[in-house]
């Protein structure tokens, strides 16, 4: 009996999707895995998108014990992400809690408080799997048409004048 049937991807495709699921992160997984450097990011990117090469990615996840069971729940512990903290507490005279200080006793206690930042991360992530945060791309820029018709007695100077000019309208509009 065959076993389920592995996708047949480039040596670039495998070492990316082994170094995403080691914990780089898409760039650094993509620079080590033979792409350019200065569009690994858009390439690896658009690698992982592929069929082949994300259920590749999801098998290999599965294997090592990161399901999507698991996923979640270690998602939904960081929202809930506390840090314990230092505090010094100053009692009060006459507190009727306390028997054994004085009123300007301190004490170093420890204090649970919510990690903020780690619960942004992780609200980050949750956004993203759910399709809700999207990475920012620039508005697509449209050709610009510049007709110049003679460049009999034309400068330099005339033409980047043109050229601004057009330019300046375009913005405008």
């Amino acid at each position: 009996m065959a076993g389920p049937k592995i996708p047949q991807l480039t040596v670039k495709q495998r070492a990316l999707v082994k170094g995403v699921a080691s914990g780089m992160s898409i760039t650094n997984a993509g620079i080590a895995a033979g792409y350019k450097p200065k569009n690994a990011d858009r390439v690896a990117s658009l690698a992982l998108k592929r069929p082949q090469v994300a259920s590749y990615l999801t098998n290999l996840m599965d294997r090592k014990g990161l399901t999507d069971s698991q996923l979640l729940t270690t998602l939904k512990e960081g929202l809930e992400a506390n840090k314990v903290i230092s505090a010094t507490v100053i009692l009060k005279a006459g507190d009727p809690t306390v028997t054994e200080r004085t009123a300007d006793a301190k004490s170093m206690d420890f204090i649970d408080v919510p990690d903020h930042p780690t619960r942004h991360k992780f609200l980050e992530t949750g956004l993203k799997l759910r399709g809700h945060l999207q990475p920012e791309t620039p508005p697509p820029v449209s050709p610009v048409s510049i007709n110049i018709l003679s460049v009999d007695g034309l400068t330099k100077e005339k033409i980047f004048e043109r050229l601004r000019s057009a330019l300046g309208s375009r913005r405008a509009a």
